[in-house]
C-alpha cells in the first residue's frame, strides 16, 4: 500500500535525450524502489498545472512530502533551489542522487549520493544502493545541514544514519 509521498527533485532534460534519461532514472530506479517501501514517487511534471507553477505545485509537494530525492545531475539552477527549499523546510529526510559524471557545488560533494549511468548495470547498482537507503527502508531521514543547524543532541544525531 502506497501511503507515504516521495517528492522527486529532478530536471527535466533540455533535449529530447535528457529528457529520455531524466524520465528513465525516474521510471526505472526511483519510482520502482520506493513503491517496495510504501512510498507514491511523483515528479511537478506528473500533472498539468495552470498559473504559476512553482507555488501551486513545487513549493506544496516539497513541503508535504514525506521524503524527496533530489538529482543534482547537469546544475540545473531550479533543481538546486528546490533542494534549498527542501532543506529549509524540512531539516531531514532527502535523499541525493548525480550521475557519476556530474560535478555539484563543493557544499554538497561532502554528502552521500546516489551515483548512475545509464548502462543497465549502473541502473541496477543504483537500485540496489537506494533500496538500502535507511530513509526510504525505514522512515528514518538523512541528516543535512539543516538538521546540523538545528543542533540534534547526539542521541537524536546518533540514531539517523548519515548519508
Amino acid at each position: 500500500m502506497l501511503n507515504k509521498l516521495c517528492f522527486v527533485i529532478t530536471p527535466f532534460g533540455r533535449t529530447p535525450k535528457e529528457k529520455a534519461q531524466f524520465s528513465a532514472v525516474f521510471t526505472q530506479i526511483i519510482a520502482p524502489v520506493l513503491s517496495c517501501h510504501g512510498y507514491l514517487a511523483f515528479r511537478a511534471d506528473s500533472e498539468p498545472t495552470i498559473g504559476d507553477f512553482m507555488r501551486s505545485k513545487v513549493i506544496p509537494s516539497i513541503f508535504n512530502a514525506d521524503l524527496a530525492i533530489a538529482d543534482m545531475t547537469n546544475g540545473n539552477a531550479n533543481a538546486f533551489y528546490e533542494l534549498g527549499i527542501r532543506h529549509a523546510l524540512h531539516p531531514c529526510g532527502t535523499i541525493l542522487m548525480k550521475h557519476e559524471d556530474a560535478v555539484t557545488p563543493a557544499d554538497l560533494e561532502r554528502y552521500f549520493s546516489i551515483r548512475y549511468n545509464l548502462s543497465l548495470e549502473s541502473l541496477s547498482q543504483a537500485k540496489d544502493t537506494l533500496y538500502g537507503v535507511p530513509a526510504a527502508k525505514r522512515g528514518n531521514y538523512t541528516l543535512r545541514p539543516v538538521c546540523v543547524f538545528h543542533s540534534l543532541s547526539a542521541v537524536d544525531a546518533k540514531e539517523q544514519e548519515i548519508y
